[in-house]
């Protein structure tokens, strides 16, 4: 369920974007931003912090947005239609 926007989120940039150079950029900034986040709060001190709590958050949804655009993709390449 934590990881639920961020799938959605993909499959939905998977079907809409042609090329796989703009899927790879879309994640390549997601992995970036999630990273200085990561950084910002990742010097929390338990595993209450709401820092910790946020980190593992991005975590699930930078990872089903991957796999959402990559599964949005794929799903537009093997269509019937083409």
């Amino acid at each position: 369920m934590l990881g639920a926007p961020g799938f959605i989120l993909g499959l939905g940039l998977g079907v809409t974007v042609r090329r796989w150079s703009s899927l790879a950029l879309v994640g390549g900034v997601a992995a970036v931003a999630f990273w200085r986040t990561a950084q910002h709060f990742g010097s929390g001190s338990g595993d209450n912090d709401p820092g910790v709590i946020v980190v593992v958050a991005l975590v699930a949804n930078l990872v089903t947005l991957l796999l959402g655009m990559l599964a949005g993709k794929l799903a537009t390449r093997f269509s019937p239609g083409d």
